[in-house]
């Protein structure tokens, strides 16, 4: 995508539209399934569970604006290098996310 293009033309709307339908029920589920008559509790207190997915829910919508904003030639110039550092016995993974070495063998697995 070039920065001519718009990106509004770019995104599948119909599947945009299915997911924040899929995220905001799931959403009110997880409030439907906590909800007590007895206590005077909204969908948006941060100590029930449905407050808090709203945190992550909120999160998620920024990381997927800032991933579809990006150019995509920044995703194809640095996959090389993400390509790189996940190679199996080149030991940039294990530099890169600090991992502890392995046994070859399954049994002898923690």
């Amino acid at each position: 995508m070039t920065r001519g293009n718009k990106l509004s033309g770019t995104l599948d709307w119909t599947a945009v539209m299915l997911f924040v339908a899929l995220v905001l029920f799931g959403w009110i589920n997880i409030y439907a399934a906590v909800y007590d008559e007895t206590v005077k509790q909204t969908i948006w207190d941060l100590k029930l569970n449905s407050g808090r997915q709203l945190l992550f829910i909120a999160a998620s919508a920024i990381i997927v604006v800032a991933i579809v904003v990006v150019d995509m030639r920044f995703y194809e110039t640095f996959a090389y290098l993400k390509w790189a550092g996940t190679k199996p016995g080149w030991g940039l993974d294990r530099l890169a996310f600090n991992l502890p070495s392995l046994p070859s063998s399954p049994r002898h697995w923690p």
